[in-house]
């Protein structure tokens, strides 16, 4: 390995939710948080919304209006976490079991 290889460690939001009561996030050069986990989590509480849509085209409909932090085909359709201050649609629950990711990309792409 050349040494500039060494300035990039891979992890995910698992490894750190496991290993980590304290982070930083940047984006492109700048902060966008500094502080605890538990920090970050509540920043996306009450943004976090289940939804399950019947098919591809409702999903697509989401994912052009919100940011999506998880989709999963199920038997009755395809589930999605949908990121949104204000409830997306009247189908949309909200979500209390935020993780690590959803909470990175609510303010990575808010």
């Amino acid at each position: 390995m050349n040494e500039e290889s060494w300035n990039t460690i891979p992890l995910d939001t698992e490894d750190l939710a496991a290993t980590c009561t304290q982070l930083a996030i940047m984006k492109k050069g700048s902060f966008l948080y500094s502080g605890s986990v538990s920090g970050l989590l509540e920043n996306a509480k009450g943004c976090v919304w289940n939804s399950t849509v019947q098919n591809a085209e409702e999903a697509r409909l989401l994912e052009a209006n919100y940011s999506i932090s998880s989709k999963q085909y199920v038997e009755n359709g395809i589930h999605m976490k949908v990121l949104s201050k204000g409830k997306p649609n009247e189908n949309c629950v909200l979500d209390n079991d935020i993780t690590l990711e959803d909470a990175y990309i609510y303010l990575t792409n808010s």
